[in-house]
């Protein structure tokens, strides 16, 4: 809603998810988000649309999955990775998770025995969220995320790796590989989540992204 200047339907959404967490918060929980825009939504757009305690309260204990993993494997608390995964991936940083602050995901996926990790750099995918989902947009959008798509065909990785869900059915599209989100990789490490494994050599449907 705020992305096409819907004001008034944000500041809704942003007062009830507000009033749900708030109370989480006061109990004791912290707010993770997998998604960087919803940590991005949550912790800078809300307290500007709300401008009240309980917006800030929330803003101030919430944080990205990635984020969190890394901080608490930097303090010893996070359970070492067992598995080799003989993987070579290449890593998109969405620009949301960069607006956040210093980007930790890569500690996480340096931690995985075998899984080499290319970092890629080089600008946006082109989903720029519901915008590249959109058919007047979609040409305009790949040509944008080409260069991504080139580095990690010139990369030569097996698999993509990205936090951000836009960015993954983008990038599966322009480089017709499949795309994971790191905490995938670090579950499948731990030996969890097996079925994911058949994933890595099955093609991507026509169209699809799943």
């Amino acid at each position: 809603a705020l992305s096409v200047g819907n004001v008034d339907s944000a500041r809704r959404t942003a007062a009830y998810n507000v009033r749900t967490l708030a109370d989480l918060v006061r109990d004791g929980y912290t707010v993770v988000c997998s998604e960087p825009t919803a940590a991005l939504a949550i912790t800078t757009e809300y307290p500007r649309l709300l401008n009240d305690a309980d917006s800030a309260l929330v803003a101030a204990n919430t944080v990205e999955l990635t984020t969190l993993l890394a901080e608490v494997q930097a303090q010893g608390l996070l359970k070492p990775p067992t598995r080799e995964l003989d993987l070579h991936v290449a890593q998109h940083v969405p620009c949301h998770l960069k607006s956040l602050g210093p980007v930790k995901s890569t500690s996480v996926l340096a931690a995985i025995p075998k899984l080499v990790v290319t970092p890629i750099d080089v600008g946006c995918s082109g989903a720029a969220g519901a915008w590249g989902l959109a058919r007047v947009n979609f040409d305009l959008s790949m040509q944008i995320g080409s260069p991504v798509f080139r580095a990690i065909d010139e990369a030569a990785a097996t698999l993509g790796t990205t936090e951000c869900s836009a960015c993954r059915m983008q990038i599966q599209q322009g480089t017709g590989r499949r795309v994971l989100h790191p905490v995938q990789l670090l579950a499948l490490s731990y030996g969890l989540v097996p079925k994911l494994q058949a994933r890595f050599t099955r093609p991507l449907r026509e169209r699809l992204t799943g």
